[in-house]
């Protein structure tokens, strides 16, 4: 996919990174591709989402999350789509 792509970072406020991967995919209502489950590597877990925003414009997201005991829920999010105002507002509505 051609389009305008950014990464960003949050510490999020779930207790798991299970009830943050489904709180963020509700948020963005997209699906989840590739595996249904997620990818997980000791305390992270990947999820890949897509979709088309308010049916028009398609939208990919990867979403990395993990625990720690200090910090809490992390976030690493990647979010490309066609139009660089829709992926920029997707990003600032997390924060």
């Amino acid at each position: 996919m051609k389009g305008f792509e950014e990464n960003s970072t949050f510490q999020l406020k779930y207790a798991s990174t299970q009830a943050a991967e489904q709180e963020l995919t509700k948020h963005f209502g997209m699906k989840r591709i590739e595996n249904i489950e997620g990818v997980s590597k000791g305390n992270m877990v990947t999820v890949n989402l897509a979709g088309r925003f308010l049916g028009s414009k398609a939208v990919l997201i990867v979403l990395i999350l993990a625990f720690d005991t200090k910090l809490g829920c992390l976030l690493k999010i990647k979010i490309k789509s066609e139009d660089e105002e829709l992926t920029s507002d997707l990003i600032s509505s997390l924060e």
